[in-house]
Parts: structure tokens; C-alpha cells; sequence
């Protein structure tokens, strides 16, 4: 499933846009109703989830106390291999491993705060009609207790699924949650293509057919001649110890030097894993990580299904309705990324004599 479009880079969003988000809302809701819909029942529609929907971690399996024991006894288990094959096996068992823990341990947060509010509101109704006693008001407090928890985890799990990075602190915002979801969603959902000769493509099926083949079509290899002899007209800039520094293994520190300057809330590629994982798991990954980095930099190229993407399409213009209106963007694994990384890092200090003042 390729979705349309995918937020970058950070966000900011003013008093002025989070009124216009209501006046968005209020006006869907006016038009939905016209339709005999309501945006309670669109945004159902909306969130259900695919069946091919791929695994993604999310941070607030951090703040449980058995996330670290998990990890550490999934990533324990000896796996032969080449590095780099070992740490794609080890975060594929911890995937597993995850979502089996997670299914046990986390509620259905949406459904877990509707029933504590129905606990709390039968207690409240209780107290109404028989009178405040002790054991009415300790059943109260834990139910009071329960809402607060079931608040804070349903504040913490929302700002992921609508993807905002600007909240630090404030009050409650599940209802701008919600209703940035849901938007999010109708706005990102492509339901119909124009093709290059005015065809209109409709439908899940067709619209993936045309767009794999659009872009295969798009990346496919071309017919080119060498030119080799106008490598001669460019000046020699790089001596023999730039070029080793370039080539040479990169040590552990300078490997987390990379993972430390990356984004943390940067989109996960297909394996689901976030820099923010990787930050809170380091000293239990750190030898996977970088063996599987210095087998990169020593054979030179990536094993087959490592590097694989999500290919991802962002509109440039509001209504996009053919695929040249639309920026694909490839969301890799963090791994990959902190190979580009080390590369990115050692190249900046060379860019300043590589770069001609023309």
C-alpha cells in the first residue's frame, strides 16, 4: 500500500492555523452532513486498518518496565551469519517479539478510556442515589486514578498517529488530535489518477497496478556511453590520504556520533524501527549496529532486501490528481540511514575545498 503523502521536516503551527483546523472541520462536518454523514462516521472509515499495514514501533512502549527486560532477551539470542545479516535477523525476532509483548501489555487505548468513563460515570450515579460511603469513595479514587492513566496514554499514543512534532507541554489536545487524524487521513488518501493520455484510474487495485508501473517505467535503465576522457579535465583535489579517510572502517564512537545526530521521530522504513529505539537500546544493539556498518564500508555494497523502501507520495499541490503533481519520497531502514550519516559526516569536512568559489 503506497501512501499519498507524508509530512517533513518540523512543524509549526500557530493559534491562527489550529483555528482554521476547526474551521476546516466545522466546514467537513456541514458538508458531511449534507451527504447524510457524519464526521464521526468518515473518520471511522478512515481509520480502519489495512490488513498489510506494516509494524511500527511506538515510544511509549519505552516508559513500561518490562520493555528493556524484552529487548534485552530478544537481542541475547546468538544468530550466525555476516553482521549485517545477524542485525536484520535480530530486529526481525524483536519485531515479533514486540508486537506479541505489546498485544498483551497495551489496551486499546480509545476503548480503554470510553469504559473507565463509564466505570467512573456508574460509581458517580451510584454515589447520587445511595450516598457517599467509605467504600463508594475508594472505588471513586481508583476509578479517578484509572481515568488519569488512561488520559496521559491516550495524550501520548495521538501525537504519533498525527505525526505533529511541535507539542512540548500544555493542556489536554486529544479533541486537535482527532480531528488532525482525520484530515490527515482524507487529505493523504489518493482515490482517483489521471494517466498521461486523460484516463481517469479508480479503485485500491488499479491505482497501485499504475502506479508500480508508472515509476518502474519511470527508473528503468537507459542505454549511456562513456565519457571517461573528460575525467581528465577536472583538477585533482583529493590526495591519497583523503581518500583512505574516506574508505577507512569507521570506529563504535564515530558509528554513534551518526545515531546520535539523526532524527529520532524521522518516518521508520520498512523494518518499523525509529531512531527513537535505537537511542533507548543502544548498549543492547551497539555491536550489531556497528559490525553491521563496518561489513558496509568493507565489501562495499548492500545484501540484497537490506535497503528496501517504502516509496511514499507527496503532493505539490493541493488536489494532485496525476503522479507528476506528486514528490516520491523513499523512507529506509535507520540502519541504512546511519550509513549515509557516517558518509554525510566525513564528507563535510572536504566540501569546502571540493566546492569552487564560481
Amino acid at each position: 500500500m503506497i501512501p499519498a503523502a507524508l509530512e517533513a521536516g518540523r512543524i509549526i503551527i500557530t493559534h491562527q492555523e489550529v483555528e482554521e483546523l476547526d474551521h476546516a472541520i466545522t466546514r467537513a462536518d456541514g458538508e458531511a452532513k449534507r451527504k447524510g454523514k457524519s464526521t464521526a462516521a468518515t473518520g471511522q472509515a478512515l481509520s480502519q486498518r489495512a490488513s498489510n499495514c506494516p509494524f511500527r514501533f511506538q515510544k511509549i512502549w519505552m516508559e513500561h518496565e518490562d520493555f528493556v527486560r524484552i529487548v534485552a532477551l530478544s537481542c541475547s539470542e546468538w544468530v550466525p551469519g555476516p553482521p549485517i545479516l545477524v542485525l536484520t535477523s535480530k530486529l526481525k525476532r524483536l519485531k515479533r517479539d514486540l508486537k506479541s509483548w505489546a498485544r498483551s501489555t497495551f489496551p486499546n487505548f480509545d476503548e480503554d478510556l470510553e469504559c473507565v468513563k463509564k466505570t467512573l460515570n456508574q460509581i458517580h450515579d451510584q454515589i447520587a442515589s445511595e450516598g457517599m460511603n467509605d467504600h463508594l469513595f475508594a472505588m471513586e479514587a481508583d476509578a479517578k486514578t484509572g481515568l488519569v492513566k488512561a488520559l496521559e496514554n491516550h495524550e501520548k499514543i495521538w501525537p504519533e498517529k498525527v505525526r505533529i512534532r511541535w507539542l512540548k507541554a500544555g493542556d489536554k489536545n486529544s479533541k486537535f488530535f482527532h480531528l488532525s487524524v482525520k484530515m490527515r487521513r482524507s487529505k493523504n488518501s489518493i482515490r482517483a489518477l489521471k494517466k498521461q493520455d486523460g484516463t481517469i484510474v479508480e479503485g485500491y487495485n488499479q491505482i497501485g497496478e499504475y502506479i508500480v508501473d508508472f515509476y518502474e517505467r519511470f527508473h528503468r535503465a537507459s542505454t549511456t556511453m562513456n565519457h571517461e576522457d573528460l575525467l581528465d579535465n577536472i583538477p585533482k583535489i583529493l590526495n591519497q590520504m583523503d581518500c583512505y579517510k574516506m574508505d577507512s572502517l569507521p570506529g563504535n564512537e564515530e558509528i554513534r556520533r551518526a545515531v546520535w545526530e539523526l532524527d529520532l521521530d524521522s518516518s521508520p522504513g520498512p523494518d518499523g524501527f525509529s531512531g527513537a529505539f535505537f537511542h533507548k537500546c543502544w548498549d543492547m544493539v551497539e555491536v550489531e549496529v556497528c559490525n553491521a556498518v563496518k561489513q558496509f564500508f568493507s565489501i562495499g555494497f548492500m545484501p540484497n532486501g537490506i535497503n528496501n523502501n517504502f516509496l511514499v507520495l507527496i503532493p505539490k499541490v493541493d488536489g494532485a490528481n496525476t503522479l507528476e503533481k506528486f514528490r516520491p519520497l523513499c523512507m529506509g531502514n535507520f540502519f541504512c540511514k546511519i550509513i549515509s550519516k557516517v558518509m554525510a559526516m566525513r564528507l563535510e569536512t572536504l566540501l569546502p575545498r571540493l566546492i569552487s568559489k564560481e
